[in-house]
């Protein structure tokens, strides 16, 4: 898949751009429970356009204490670049309102990134 996406990249109409590949998945845990996880809604623009997101599509995570959920569309969507996303997330874990319960950011899924023309 990598050779193909390079020919792609290398083509005369230069069809897409390969960026590094990055974690495309994130779960956040809230060791306070779903009222610290609606405090972080308040406080992180991504986690509140990921709940508003899930809201508009009938999906309710007011009693949930974890969400995981795919950064690359949430970062298209907000028109951010994935790594102004992942470190907003990331910074969660240090901000000293939520030292006190504690907040676990995780990424997974090693994924092919690229922009395509």
């Amino acid at each position: 898949i990598e050779t193909l996406l390079c020919y792609l990249e290398l083509h005369p109409q230069r069809w897409l751009e390969l960026l590094p590949p990055t974690y495309s998945s994130c779960r956040l845990l809230c060791h306070g429970g779903p009222r610290q996880l609606r405090a972080l809604a308040r406080r992180s623009p991504p986690v509140a356009v990921f709940l508003a997101r899930e809201r508009l599509e009938g999906k309710d995570h007011g009693k949930s204490s974890s969400v995981e959920f795919d950064v690359i569309s949430l970062s298209d969507f907000m028109g951010w670049e994935a790594t102004l996303v992942k470190r907003a997330l990331r910074q969660l874990q240090w901000d000293p309102r939520f030292r006190k319960d504690g907040i676990l950011v995780e990424f997974g899924d090693l994924s092919f990134h690229f922009h395509s023309y």
